[in-house]
C-alpha cells in the first residue's frame, strides 16, 4: 500500500488537535477531552514522517490547566521548550495554571534538576532586566506560568488562573510592538515572607540591589534572539483572577491587560471594579484604543466601575457584566484606625444609565446580569436590591444586542415607560434576564402577568429592526431563612488533580436549598395564547443556566420570540 501523502496526512492530524472552546471556558477541568491530543503524542512516535506532522498540531494548542497533574505539566513542559524551543514557535493557544507554587512543581523531576531548568530558562531568553528580576521575585509564589509563556511568541490566546496574589504575568502580557514595559505595576510587587529557595542562586532576587531607573524604562531587548516577548498575535486573553471559589481580586491586578494595544478581547473571572480597587490603578489615563470586547463574570462592577472601563477602553463594541451571588467575597478595605471591613459594592442602576448615555456611544452589545447578586445579596450583606433604573438607551445609536433584566431597564411593577421608548431603533435582539429568585407564590399571582404584558407591548409596537426577544423565567423559588451555597468554600478542592474551575460535578457541591416549587407555571402557560402576535414565531426551552465551581446550574424556562422571515 503507498504511503498517504503529507497533504493527506496534515487535514487527517489537524483533527486531533486539542481544543480551547470558548464555551464555559470559566469551567475548564474535567469537561475537557483530551483525546486527540494523546493520539498525536502517539503518532509522533510511530516513524519520523508522522511525527514531522503531527508535532505541529500537538504543540499548537496546549491544555495544562484542569489536567490531572497539572502541577508536573507545567514543569516538563518548560524543560521541553528549553531543550528545543522552535516547539514554542508552534504554539497559538495555551491555557496555563498560574498559582502553583514552586515546591509544588519541582516534584517531578527533583529540586536540584527543576532549579538546573530555572537557570538554563532564563539564561536562553534574552530577557529585559526588569522583567527577569520581576520574574526573579515571583517564581517561587506563583509558578512557572510567565516562564514557559515567554517561550511563545506566536501564542494568540492565552487562557490561565491566577492565584491570590499579584504575579508576574499580567506584566508580561502588557507588551505589545508599540509600548514598553509598564513601569509603575513594578510599585505593587511585595515580597513574599516566605520562599522555598532562600539561597544565594543566580535566580533568586537580591532586594538589596535595587533596580536602576534605566533598567526599569528599557522597552526593547537584543536583536537576534528566539523569543521578541511582544505576542504581536495576542489578541485575546482568559483571565480567572482567583484560583478558589468565593475569591476575588481588585482590578489593578490585572490593570497591566489593559496596555497591550494589539489586544481584541479580555474575558475575566473574579475581579472587582469598585472603591479602591480603581482608584489605585496606576494609569488611570491610559487609553486603549483597540480592545474591542470586554467580558467580566463573576465580578463586582459598579457605575464607577463601568465608568472607568468605558473611558480606559473608548473604542470597545461589546462589555459583559455576570455580578456575582453572595458568597463571593468583597475585597477588605482598611479604614484610617487600621480596622478591617469589606468594602461593599452599591448597585444603582440610574447611575449605569448615566454612564451610558455618556460613555456607551460606541457599544454595539451591552450584557448586564444581575441575577444572583440581585436573588442573594440581602441576606448576609444587609446589602438590598439595585436601585432606581437604566433609563433610555436610545441615544446609544450603535447599540444592537442588549441583555438585561426588565426591572433594571425601566421598573418591576407599573414602570415608567414602555420597553419601545427606551430601546434604540437599531436594536436587533434584547435578552430578558431574570432579575431575580423570587418567592414563586407572588410571582405568579401578580408579576408574571405584568411582565408578559411589557414584552407583548413591545411585540405590538413593531421596532423596525426587532428580531427576536428572550426571556428568561427561573422555575423555583428560594427560601430566604435557607442561605444558598454557603458551603462553597468547602468545596474547594486543595488536590492539585482536579481543577479549581472542573466541570466535574460531586455530590458535596450541588446542594441547591430551594423553596417549594408548587406555585410554578407549566411550560406551556408561560406566554399563554392570548399573548401570540402574528408574525413572531414562540419557542419555550427548558435550560440549566449559571453554573460555576460552587455553586450548581439553575433550572430556567426561556422563552424565545423569533420574528418570522
Amino acid at each position: 500500500m503507498d504511503a498517504l501523502p503529507d497533504e493527506i496526512l496534515h487535514k487527517i492530524f489537524a483533527e486531533l488537535e486539542d481544543q480551547l472552546p470558548l464555551d464555559k471556558w470559566q469551567l475548564y477541568g474535567a469537561q475537557l477531552d483530551h483525546q486527540g491530543s494523546a493520539a498525536l503524542r502517539n503518532l509522533c512516535l510511530v516513524c519520523r514522517q508522522f511525527r514531522h506532522i503531527a508535532q505541529p498540531w500537538l504543540y499548537r494548542t496546549i491544555v495544562i490547566e484542569g489536567r490531572i497533574g497539572a502541577k508536573n505539566i507545567g514543569t516538563v513542559l518548560l524543560r521541553t521548550l528549553v531543550e528545543n524551543p522552535r516547539l514554542a514557535e508552534q504554539v497559538r493557544a495555551v491555557s496555563l495554571i498560574d498559582c502553583v507554587k514552586l515546591s509544588a512543581q519541582v516534584e517531578i523531576l527533583g529540586k536540584d534538576a527543576s532549579k538546573a531548568v530555572v537557570r538554563s530558562a532564563l539564561k536562553k531568553l534574552d530577557l529585559p532586566p526588569a522583567l527577569k528580576r520581576l520574574m526573579q521575585r515571583n517564581i517561587a509564589s506563583c509558578g512557572f506560568a510567565a516562564l514557559v509563556l515567554a517561550y511563545m511568541p506566536h501564542v494568540q490566546v492565552v487562557d490561565c488562573t491566577m492565584g491570590y496574589h499579584i504575579t508576574v504575568l499580567p506584566w508580561l502580557l502588557s507588551a505589545s510592538p508599540d509600548a514598553g514595559r509598564p513601569l509603575g505595576f513594578l510599585e505593587h510587587v511585595g515580597r513574599e515572607e516566605e520562599y522555598e529557595f532562600s539561597d544565594d542562586e543566580d535566580y533568586v532576587i537580591d532586594y538589596a540591589n535595587q533596580l536602576s531607573l534605566e533598567e526599569y524604562q528599557q522597552k526593547g531587548i537584543s536583536k537576534g534572539t528566539f523569543a521578541n516577548y511582544c505576542f504581536a498575535r495576542l489578541t485575546d486573553i482568559r483571565i480567572r483572577a482567583v484560583e478558589k471559589p468565593g475569591r476575588i481580586v481588585g482590578a489593578w491586578t490585572i490593570e497591566p491587560l489593559l496596555l497591550n494595544s494589539k489586544l481584541k478581547i479580555l474575558r475575566t473571572f473574579g475581579t472587582a471594579w469598585y472603591g479602591d480597587e480603581i482608584t489605585h490603578f496606576v494609569w488611570p489615563e491610559h487609553k486603549n484604543y483597540n480592545l474591542e470586547y470586554f467580558d467580566l463574570m463573576e465580578s463586582y462592577v459598579d457605575a464607577e466601575g463601568l465608568r472607568t472601563i468605558l473611558t480606559y477602553c473608548p473604542k470597545l463594541r461589546g462589555i459583559s457584566i455576570r455580578l456575582p451571588d453572595e458568597d463571593r467575597q468583597t475585597p477588605i478595605a482598611y479604614e484610617v484606625n487600621e480596622d478591617e471591613d469589606e468594602e461593599d459594592c452599591t448597585l444603582n442602576f440610574g447611575d449605569f444609565g448615566d454612564v451610558l448615555r455618556k460613555h456607551g456611544q460606541n457599544l454595539e452589545e451591552f450584557d448586564f446580569n444581575t441575577f444572583f447578586f440581585e436573588s442573594y445579596s440581602t441576606w448576609y450583606r444587609n446589602r438590598g436590591p439595585g436601585e432606581g433604573t437604566i433609563g433610555s438607551l436610545r441615544e446609544l445609536r450603535s447599540l444592537r444586542h442588549l441583555k438585561v433584566s426588565k426591572e433594571a431597564l425601566i421598573g418591576e411593577i407599573e414602570p415608567l415607560s414602555r420597553l419601545s421608548e427606551v430601546l434604540p431603533e437599531s436594536i436587533e435582539t434584547l435578552h430578558l434576564y431574570c432579575s431575580q429568585m423570587w418567592s414563586t407564590e407572588r410571582w405568579v399571582e401578580s408579576e408574571r402577568e405584568l411582565y408578559n404584558q411589557d414584552v407583548y407591548k413591545l411585540l405590538l409596537d413593531d421596532m423596525p429592526n426587532l428580531r427576536e426577544i428572550r426571556v428568561e423565567r427561573c422555575k423555583t423559588g428560594v427560601d430566604g431563612f435557607a442561605p444558598y451555597g454557603s458551603d462553597s468554600e468547602a468545596a474547594a478542592d486543595e488536590d492539585d488533580n482536579v481543577s479549581c474551575f472542573s466541570d466535574d460535578n460531586t455530590e458535596s457541591l450541588d446542594k441547591p436549598e430551594y423553596g417549594p416549587e408548587e406555585y410554578i407555571y407549566s411550560k406551556e402557560a408561560e406566554w399563554p395564547a392570548e399573548k401570540h402576535v402574528d408574525g413572531w414565531d414562540v419557542n419555550i426551552a427548558d435550560a440549566r443556566l449559571y453554573k460555576i465551581r460552587g455553586r450548581p446550574a439553575c433550572g430556567f424556562w426561556v422563552i424565545t420570540l423569533s420574528r418570522k422571515t
